[in-house]
C-alpha cells in the first residue's frame, strides 16, 4: 500500500510540473478552467496558461458580468 502511495505521489508531481493543459478556443468555456485556478491562488499557473493563448482576460461572464481580473482582485 505504501508502494502504490509513493508511485501516485511520484506521478502527482510529474504532472504537475508537466502543465499540458491548454485552454479552449471559446472564451465561457476558457472561464470556466481558470475560475478553479484564480479561486486557490495558484496565479503561476494561471499567467502560464495565459500567456499560451488567445483569451481576453478582460472577457466578462456570469449574472453580473465580471472578469477573472475583477474576481482575482477579490
Amino acid at each position: 500500500m505504501e508502494r502504490a502511495m509513493e508511485q501516485l505521489n511520484r506521478l502527482t508531481r510529474s504532472l504537475r510540473r508537466a502543465r499540458t493543459v491548454e485552454l479552449p478556443e471559446d472564451n465561457e468555456t476558457a472561464v470556466y478552467t481558470l475560475m478553479p485556478m484564480v479561486m486557490a491562488d495558484q496565479h503561476r499557473s494561471v499567467s502560464e496558461l495565459l500567456s499560451n493563448s488567445k483569451f481576453d482576460v478582460n472577457y466578462a461572464f456570469g449574472r453580473v458580468k465580471r472578469s477573472l481580473l475583477h474576481i482575482a482582485a477579490k
